[in-house]
């Protein structure tokens, strides 16, 4: 007995270890992305200035050198910054202004890149890792206008209304189709960590909007309750302490069937169940059908292999907000359980065509949804593309990227289409998209008129 305890607990101390490990891994990544990244950019395109006027104007092309190597030693800096887990260099020695606008002085030293800068924090505390985000994502911005975008002029603002907010807008290229890299991706993971909000669209250039909450997040701290149900033990225990590490997430228990689920829901009042969906004496397929029918405000995501069809599904006929491969990283898992309690549905991308099979499947059964054609004759021409994606099983963040849209603003459709068509939930509305044959329209590029 002793001996397996020794085990589990080497197990559990390996595990947290591993996940210690992954995220200072990412984060040093980040680091060194970020200022690599702006440095060579800044002396790629100082240099090409160095090549234009060593002819026509040997004195500037001498100011410009001198220019791109303050740059070269401030980049140098920042790399053996990040590897000693400091600050960026900037930070180290002055506020986050005199930094931001020394960021701007280099950058346009150095490149065609005009900046202006509105800053209206002056009166805002910030704690040290807001600060560093926030660098960083100008850092990265800028970059990304001279590297991607081209731009010659960009608008920096900082604003305080309901949250603390960062306009970045320039006048380069923008996209047709946003392709989410390595740091954008970056950029979003740097303001969720931090409970706030980014978002990317196409405007006359490339336009990013960030707002962060006011409050710092342990004053401000909302728990998701969630229950962990699954059969194994060692999975328990170690899902257990992987949410357990985020400030934002309760585990309120974890059981071992469905019927200790329904047992424990009344006095834990989760928001959300992790399911696994293979489990002795009441499945996660039955347990999914019989908390939708107690307690419709419980989301459960479904934990599976996905070796099973049928499972899946009878689970999302049942009201289950999607589900997710065993096996994902910890970052998707958490990002999982946001999307869902915020309202989304969570499919993990590897699986989306073989979700469209699924609801097909569902929509071509006796499982039918009905929808008053009296709802159906007040959807706009974006809802109406909403819907087809959905009946594609995409996620909120699929459909913004395809729609060009915030997620935020498709999580507002999506509750405005279900309350006009009077449905229960997501899944509901994927099978009436392809039952209704919403999935093999054209919907055209118009706008809409209304």
């Amino acid at each position: 007995m002793v001996s397996q305890v020794n085990t589990e607990l080497n197990s559990y101390m390996a595990l947290s270890e591993k996940i210690a490990e992954d995220r200072e891994r990412k984060r040093i990544a980040r680091e060194i992305h970020d200022t690599l990244g702006h440095a060579l950019t800044g002396i790629s395109a100082g240099i090409d200035a160095v090549g234009v006027l060593i002819d026509i104007d040997p004195g500037r092309a001498k100011t410009q050198l001198q220019s791109v190597s303050t740059v070269v030693r401030d980049g140098i800096k920042d790399v053996r910054g990040s590897l000693n887990k400091l600050r960026p260099g900037a930070l180290e020695d002055h506020t986050l202004r005199d930094a931001v606008l020394k960021l701007v002085h280099e950058y346009q030293a150095i490149s065609h890149l005009q900046v202006n800068l509105t800053y209206d924090w002056d009166e805002v505390d910030l704690d040290v890792m807001v600060e560093d985000t926030v660098f960083r994502v100008i850092q990265e911005s800028m970059t990304n206008s001279v590297r991607h975008g081209h731009a010659s002029h960009m608008q920096i603002s900082f604003l305080v209304e309901d949250a603390y907010v960062m306009i970045l807008q320039d006048n380069g290229v923008g996209f047709d189709h946003l392709q989410v890299g390595y740091g954008l991706k970056q950029m979003r993971e740097r303001v969720s960590i931090l409970g706030g909000r980014i978002e990317f669209a196409n405007r006359n250039g490339f336009y990013t909007r960030i707002e962060l909450p006011k409050e710092k997040k342990e004053e401000n701290l909302f728990m998701i309750k969630v229950m962990i149900a699954d059969d194994q033990a060692l999975i328990r225990e170690s899902l257990q302490i992987i949410l357990s590490a985020h400030q934002d997430i309760q585990v309120t228990s974890a059981v071992a069937d469905g019927h200790e689920v329904l047992e424990r829901i009344p006095q834990d009042r989760p928001d959300l169940v992790l399911m696994d969906i293979r489990m002795p004496k009441m499945d996660g397929v039955m347990a999914t059908k019989e908390v939708k029918e107690r307690f419709p405000e419980v989301k459960i995501i479904i934990l599976t292999t996905f070796d099973d069809d049928d499972f899946i599904f009878r689970a999302l006929k049942y009201g289950a907000s999607g589900y997710l491969l065993k096996g994902a990283s910890t970052e998707e898992l958490y990002q999982a359980i946001q999307i869902v309690y915020h309202g989304g549905a969570m499919i993990n991308p590897n699986i989306a065509s073989k979700v469209f099979q699924i609801f097909s499947q569902m929509a071509q059964s006796n499982y039918t949804i009905s929808v008053s054609e009296e709802y159906v004759s007040d959807l706009s021409l974006t809802e109406w593309r909403i819907i087809q994606q959905v009946g594609f099983g995409e996620s909120n963040k699929e459909i913004a990227a395809k729609l060009f849209l915030s997620e935020g603003t498709i999580r507002n459709y999506l509750s405005t289409i279900l309350s006009k068509l009077n449905l229960r939930d997501r899944t509901q509305l994927a099978i009436w998209s392809v039952q209704k044959g919403v999935t093999t329209k054209d919907f055209g590029t118009e706008s809409d008129s209304r």
